[in-house]
């Protein structure tokens, strides 16, 4: 598929410029379809369609709007850097005058956001040619990668479920791990099992939004290139971060338990880090670069937001992906293929 020339198609065909929002929504007339470019930003995909064509094209490859779309997204990356530069200072201030762990904490998070925005400017915003590759590979995201969502929003719904009925039966959730999670000191006792099974639960709601938001995100991704792939590399991913978290806690003695699929989301990103740099032709210009960005973002910001969480375990779930990769066969649908 040449994702890079990607168009929808529609029946009706007008006297009338059109816009097509990510939903499916149509605006028509070019002074409507102005002020939503205007305010344009490449997660939210807009297709237009000229007058008496029945093809709508990427907003960034219509001669129209591209330079008003390109500016937009420009400028609103230029604001998340602006604010997020303005916020590190106002915690450097307040950290001078009441210093304490949380204000350096926050520092520390204003300079990482700061700095992943920047370079995200640098290496592709700033670029239409770039930007535009990158809207493009958004669209194909939304217009193949709906079933994909789906099936993983069903997964994490799946699991939270079974995770909800599970402690109602045992009586609370200390009660289902001792049964069923990771636990490192039933696992030490011969109950490996327990490392396949453990990592499906959560130790909230909120950890288990955090990572289906996550997975919904990387997930179709990587189904787009392989389904097969994808799914297993998960499981491998969760199973070697629940042993690496185990191997921590024996030589260390941090925690008795370990929650949570974030082994096998990292381990997935690890996989779409080594085929974004083995197939550069098939992904967006630097999607290796924005990958590896946003996995150094993500650890480093669970660190200094969630010092309980098991950061081995996301490093050797990226390891974990990365390696799978090389070493298994990879079964790879045709989406992806740009020639």
């Amino acid at each position: 598929m040449k994702w890079k020339n990607i168009k929808y198609l529609s029946e009706n065909i007008c006297d009338d410029w059109r816009a097509k929002k990510e939903f499916g929504k149509i605006i028509k007339g070019r002074k409507s379809i102005n002020s939503v470019v205007s305010k344009w930003q490449p997660i939210s995909p807009l297709l237009i369609a000229k007058p008496g064509c029945r093809e709508f094209y990427p907003v960034l490859s219509v001669d129209q709007f591209k330079n008003k779309a390109f500016n937009s997204a420009k400028k609103r990356l230029l604001y998340s850097i602006t604010m997020s530069i303005f916020m590190t200072c106002v915690f450097i201030v307040v950290s001078y005058f009441n210093s304490n762990e949380k204000g350096i904490t926050l520092i520390w998070v204003g300079l990482i956001l700061s700095i992943y925005f920047i370079s995200d400017y640098k290496m592709v915003t700033s670029n239409l040619g770039r930007l535009s590759e990158r809207e493009s590979f958004i669209i194909m995201i939304y217009q193949y990668g709906k079933n994909d969502f789906v099936f993983w929003l069903v997964c994490m719904v799946f699991f939270g479920v079974i995770q909800y009925i599970l402690q109602s039966v045992f009586g609370g959730f200390d009660a289902m791990m001792y049964k069923v999670g990771v636990v490192y000191s039933n696992i030490n006792k011969g109950e490996w099992w327990r490392l396949a099974t453990g990592p499906f639960f959560h130790s909230g709601i909120s950890h288990w939004i955090a990572n289906t938001a996550t997975i919904l995100i990387i997930g179709p991704i990587v189904c787009m290139v392989s389904r097969i792939n994808c799914i297993t590399v998960f499981l491998l991913g969760n199973i070697t971060g629940a042993l690496a978290a185990l191997v921590v806690a024996n030589l260390i003695g941090l925690g008795d338990a370990y929650v949570g699929v974030s082994g096998g989301i990292y381990a997935t990103m690890g996989w779409l880090l080594s085929y974004s740099k083995i197939n550069k032709l098939d992904v967006p210009s630097k999607l290796f670069y924005t990958l590896f960005s946003f996995m150094i973002l993500s650890i480093l910001l669970t660190y200094l937001m969630m010092p309980k969480s098991s950061n081995v375990a996301h490093i050797i779930g990226v390891i974990t992906g990365v390696v799978a990769y090389f070493v298994l066969p990879i079964y790879r649908n045709q989406i992806l293929k740009s020639e």
